[in-house]
């Protein structure tokens, strides 16, 4: 019987216009009605996590956030913590800083950054060439004004910082994906990191353990459920280990080649109600209308 249904947000649960397609919402509300629980796995932190179910209206009862660095039930209370380690980190801002790329660091108490307002331009740049997006959707009321770059705080030296705070994870990003590819190759040397990606032209680091795949498997226990009763969905590097570790695991037909590979179904794409499609057969299944 299938308990739980987890899934990554963007790029399988939105759609590439970063909005909720209808049937994953009912199809949602479908699951819950009948006793499945539903959660998302993101790289986004817990604010991004809460920012999904409060515009969507969606009823969470699992976050697996930061790539993995924390879970946490439906009541926010940690059911599993881990974060990126001081050498880790300063080993791997070091490399970032000499790439002259943009990055933020997401902890408990917010998302920071050494130069905020030169991250923050970049970032906008970045979707405004990639998106389309405008200036005026990162102000106040504007439909992107609650993006973390809009957020940052201050960083004066991070090894003092790294000292006071748990580093959830650290996302750098580029307009050219070249760069990010030749950076990501040198940061992946670091050990006892993880170095992944939701979009071809950003980087997300966390600790090793830090990943969704492996931090779902390891709170199994106190959802009381075993792998054969999750399904989970997703589509970029970082949802590997869901794929590595649950053998119910859909990919849209947007994901990457990679995953797809991995997947025990291929459904229709983000845009079409992948999660809908993933949901429809963990019904069918708990029905007894498929094996």
């Amino acid at each position: 019987m299938i308990k739980y249904i987890i899934s990554d947000v963007d790029g399988t649960l939105l759609g590439n216009d970063k909005q909720l397609p209808q049937r994953n919402f009912n199809a949602i509300q479908k699951a819950q009605k009948s006793g499945i629980q539903f959660g998302i796995a993101t790289g986004r932190d817990i604010k991004g996590m809460m920012f999904v179910s409060e515009k969507y209206g969606i009823r969470l009862d699992l976050g697996v956030v930061g790539n993995g660095a924390q879970a946490v039930d439906k009541n926010g209370r940690f059911l599993a913590e881990c974060y990126l380690q001081t050498d880790a980190f300063l080993k791997a801002t070091a490399i970032l800083t000499q790439q002259n790329l943009p990055y933020m660091v997401y902890t408990k108490e917010g998302v920071f950054a050494v130069n905020p307002e030169w991250v923050r331009d970049c970032f906008i740049e970045r979707s405004r060439i990639k998106h389309g997006a405008t200036a005026s959707d990162y102000q106040p009321g504007g439909r992107l004004s609650h993006m973390a770059c809009m957020t940052l705080q201050p960083i004066d030296d991070l090894s003092t910082f790294a000292e006071r705070h748990d580093m959830i994870k650290v996302e750098s990003f580029a307009v050219d994906v070249s760069h990010i590819i030749k950076t990501k190759s040198q940061i992946s040397q670091i050990p006892n990191i993880s170095c992944l990606s939701s979009f071809p032209d950003n980087i997300e680091i966390t600790d090793h353990m830090a990943q969704k795949g492996l931090v779902l498997e390891r709170i199994l226990p106190l959802l009381n459920a075993t792998k054969e009763e999750v399904v989970v969905i997703g589509d970029a590097l970082n949802d590997t280990t869901l794929f590595e570790c649950f053998p119910y695991a859909f990919a849209p037909s947007n994901a990457i080649e990679e995953i797809k590979k991995k997947a025990f179904k291929v459904v229709s794409s983000n845009d079409d109600g992948a999660v809908a499609d993933a949901i429809e057969w963990a019904l069918k299944y708990n029905q007894n209308e498929i094996k």
